[in-house]
C-alpha cells in the first residue's frame, strides 16, 4: 500500500484536481483490501471449522467402534437372560 501511495503522489500535478481522485482511490483501495482480507480470513476460520468438527466426530467414531468391538458376541443373549433372571426374581417376590 506504502509503495502505491507513493506512486499516486508521484503522478499528482501540483494545482489540479487529481489530488483528491488519488485520495479517493486510496482510500476505496484501502477498503476493498480490508474487505478482502476480512472475507479471507472468515472463509479460513469457516474450514478450520469444518475441519475440527471432521476430526472431532471422526475421534468419537472410532473410540464407539473400539468400545463396541470390546463387547462380548453373545451379549444380548446375556442381557435378556439377565432380564429374564429379574422378571423371574420380581414375579417371584410378589
Amino acid at each position: 500500500m506504502q509503495s502505491y501511495n507513493k506512486k499516486a503522489q508521484a503522478l499528482v500535478i501540483e494545482g489540479s484536481t487529481w489530488e483528491q481522485k488519488v485520495a479517493l482511490h486510496t482510500t476505496d483501495l484501502e477498503s476493498q483490501l480490508e474487505q478482502l482480507a476480512q472475507s479471507c480470513k472468515d472463509k479460513l476460520l469457516a474450514e478450520v471449522s469444518q475441519r475440527a468438527t471432521k476430526a472431532h466426530e471422526d475421534k468419537i467414531k472410532e473410540v464407539l467402534h473400539q468400545a463396541v468391538d470390546t463387547l462380548d458376541s453373545n451379549m444380548a443373549v446375556s442381557l435378556k437372560d439377565s432380564y429374564n433372571e429379574q422378571v423371574e426374581t420380581y414375579n417371584e417376590n410378589l
